[in-house]
């Protein structure tokens, strides 16, 4: 039960960053990698990464914070345009930032395993040298 609700609030995180990504990421130009999309599937990817472990777990999340984010958006701009989610741009958005969190996730994941490796290497090191 504590594991759905992490999930839920990681959700809810990632839907509230969505929403603010694509409401202002266009106000700061510097913060923008190649394009905008681009640049909110690497941040958001980057959270989920680290965030939650498991790749079942990361896509549920992730999926729930990015429907999260675009019925946010498309609630709060219902004047000027249909509410629609689920379509073309939508897919490329989710594909990309799933893409960025389990890449994300891979590079993490491997930095850990060095960083414990190279651990044992200084520790034994140490421990031999004492002998």
């Amino acid at each position: 039960m504590l594991l759905r609700f992490h999930l839920f609030s990681v959700g809810l995180l990632l839907g509230s960053v969505f929403f603010f990504l694509k409401e202002t990421i266009h106000l700061m130009p510097a913060m923008i990698i190649l394009n905008p999309e681009w640049t909110m599937a690497i941040i958001n990817g980057l959270l989920v990464s680290a965030l939650v472990r498991w790749p079942a777990f990361q896509v549920a999340a992730l999926s729930l914070g990015l429907l999260i984010g675009e019925g946010m958006y498309a609630y709060s701009h219902r004047e000027q345009t249909d509410m629609v989610i689920g379509h073309a741009g939508f897919q490329d958005v989710w594909w990309l930032t799933l893409y960025a969190a389990r890449g994300s996730s891979l590079v993490l994941e491997s930095a850990a395993a060095g960083c414990k490796k190279a651990y044992y290497y200084v520790w034994n090191a140490i421990r031999e040298r004492k002998e």
